[in-house]
């Protein structure tokens, strides 16, 4: 989009100061605002006379003369403000704010009562123009007008030639075929706009992938699954290395019972390619999840009774941070340590080493459903089952509503076993008498799938983790808690599950603290998991005040980081977690990841997910 000269004019802005314009040929993108609360905006140069006129955007013609220029203030402070009646539209004949009001799904926007903000984004000049309504149907600040998008800049970078000559995968820009599908995300929430995506092809790739955003100061993101909802796979303006393309095989070993598995595999994949040796390891129960993020943060299974969490099964990891290192028992071993369960603070990890176990082709799985009176009786039962529970055993209880709005109590029952010896050891639970009973023997590569339906892709979703009582399952299973969870889910706006991860913990919490970063002393996990359609943001906001209301009935603390990401605390910066959050989490083990963080990411680059500060 192009915008011509503009003729000279007259305008007013603050304290009625008149000043001339001189209009030029430009080049017009349209994106969102960056998420966070402040604008960087220049105050000396803003008071220059000489400015760019773009439809109803005046900008002043200018570079900052060092970084004391670019300073901070709240989006409500106004800088530039021209009334409605004295804009004049550049020659392109396009009114630029209701164009960018179009392009976000608004209309009727009127500028009479409009806020402008004018900002740097770099030393070397670039700037953007933001809107902020002040009585419109808009309820956040757009960009409506950006001097250099950040792929532009990007091409302009010296060494941008010679990355893409070495790079061996492949490189996806704004501009290019296959943009939009390379920054789709599994939540349509944290779907961001990356100046640059980066599809590795080996470790190599990546260390090139590193070095160049680093030389260029462009945050990174790392994608495997991309199934975080707080969109830490994602970046908007800076470079997402991506390993879900080239980066996902998964090669077994029968004879040392390893698994070969790539950063970008999922865990599909990995169920497929363990199962057909009559082989399988700690996998998520979601199957189209990300190996790499999973495993990093800890990682639970339906096989976490049996054989531990995944960062238990790891042997070995390959990971890039600019240099290319194996770390496991023997080599790098801090940093083998600091990986299983301090997340991607560390490095990108282009291949797991997984130790995998005999396991039969058939399981006794599915899904059964109560009516909600029946809650009292099921709470009985996992009082007596929860405390003598086997390794081939686990039970899922979710509190939602069905697709009428009507309340339901929801089991998904697994045994690692015959049919017959699954109802057998679930006869109680049967015998209370279900409305629906999908459970029979099933092909083992369906058992992380069942619980698909509460991650149906392109939704926006939000999610807060809590804890089990340490008491007994009726402590959380009541109809006083069932009936004000109902009464918080009652907006048909959202899809809302309470899920009470019944998994026995016996093996998991037989790994003495300290032996990896990740606590050993959690209970169970619940899971509050919202979705909903529409970007509209009072729906995030609700999805967030019902979530949290849910939490609250139970041990709403830190325990998995996975299922409590920095969509549950307050961003110090964009991409870190609350210092207090990270502490709760890590505990003890803080201080000895600090140092880890120091030795392998001083300057933070891996700075998405719980955000370890260095030592």
């Amino acid at each position: 989009m192009s915008y011509g000269p503009s003729s000279r004019h007259r305008f007013s802005w603050k304290k009625r100061r008149k000043v001339g314009s001189v209009g030029t040929g430009v080049l017009a993108a349209l994106s969102s605002l960056p998420e966070g609360a402040s604008a960087r905006i220049a105050a000396g140069p803003m008071r220059t006379r000489t400015y760019f006129s773009i439809g109803d955007i005046l900008l002043p013609i200018c570079k900052p003369r060092s970084s004391a220029d670019v300073q901070t203030y709240p989006l409500r402070r106004t800088c530039i403000y021209i009334p409605q009646a004295q804009v004049v539209h550049g020659t392109g004949g396009r009114n630029v704010i209701q164009h960018a009001a179009s392009h976000h799904g608004h209309s009727g926007l009127s500028s009479a009562r409009t806020t402008y903000f004018w900002r740097y984004l770099d030393l070397e000049g670039r700037y953007e123009v933001i809107i902020l309504p002040l009585e419109s149907s808009i309820s956040r600040p757009l960009i409506v007008y950006r001097s250099l998008r950040v792929a532009d800049d990007i091409e302009t970078r010296d060494n941008l030639k010679t990355f893409r000559a070495e790079f061996k995968g492949d490189l996806i820009t704004p501009d290019d075929e296959g943009y939009d599908v390379s920054i789709h995300r599994w939540a349509h929430n944290a779907i961001k706009r990356a100046g640059i995506v980066a599809y590795v092809k080996d470790p190599e790739d990546v260390a090139r992938a590193i070095k160049y955003a680093v030389a260029a100061k462009l945050d990174i993101a790392i994608h495997s699954g991309g199934h975080s909802p707080a969109g830490n796979s994602s970046t908007k303006g800076g470079l997402v290395i991506d390993l879900s393309r080239f980066i996902n095989h998964v090669n077994v070993d029968t004879e040392k019972k390893l698994a070969y598995v790539g950063g970008g595999a999922n865990w599909g994949m990995f169920d497929a390619a363990t199962i057909k040796h009559g082989l399988a390891g700690v996998a998520g129960t979601v199957h189209h999840t990300g190996v790499g993020g999973l495993a990093t943060g800890g990682g639970y299974g339906w096989l976490s009774a049996r054989h531990g969490l995944t960062i238990d099964n790891v042997a070995t990891v390959v990971t890039a941070d600019g240099s290319i290192l194996k770390a496991n028992d023997k080599e790098n071993p801090d940093l083998f340590w600091g990986i299983r369960g301090g997340g991607c603070n560390f490095g990108v990890v282009t291949e797991f080493v997984m130790k995998v176990y005999p396991q039969r082709t058939t399981v006794f799985c599915g899904i059964v459903v109560f009516h909600p009176e029946k809650l009292d009786k099921i709470a009985a039962y996992l009082d007596d089952w929860w405390p003598r529970a086997t390794e081939n055993e686990g039970i899922v209880v979710i509190l939602t509503r069905g697709p009428d709005g009507s309340p339901n109590v929801v089991c998904f029952v697994n045994y690692n076993g015959t049919e017959a010896e699954g109802r057998a050891a679930y006869k109680p639970l049967f015998d209370i008498g279900p409305l629906v009973d999908t459970a029979k023997d099933m092909d083992y590569l369906q058992l992380n799938v069942i619980t698909n339906s509460l991650a149906e892709p392109g939704l926006n979703y939000y999610f807060k983790g809590a804890l089990l009582s340490r008491d007994k399952p009726s402590a959380d299973l009541n109809q006083e808690k069932f009936a004000k969870i109902m009464d918080l889910t009652k907006d048909r706006a959202h899809t809302t599950a309470c899920v009470l991860e019944y998994i026995p913990h016996t093996k998991i919490n037989s790994v003495p603290e300290g032996v990896t970063p990740f606590r050993r002393d959690l209970p169970g996990n619940i899971l509050i998991n919202s979705q909903w359609k529409g970007d509209e943001p009072e729906k995030l906001a609700s999805a967030r005040e019902l979530t949290h209301g849910i939490a609250e009935l139970f041990i709403n603390e830190v325990g998995y980081g996975n299922y409590g990401t920095d969509q549950d605390a307050m961003l110090t910066r964009p991409g870190q977690t609350s210092p207090d959050k990270v502490k709760a989490l890590f505990r003890e083990n803080y201080p000895r990841l600090q140092t880890i963080k120091k030795k392998y990411d001083p300057n933070m680059i891996f700075n998405k997910w719980y955000n370890i500060t260095p030592a």
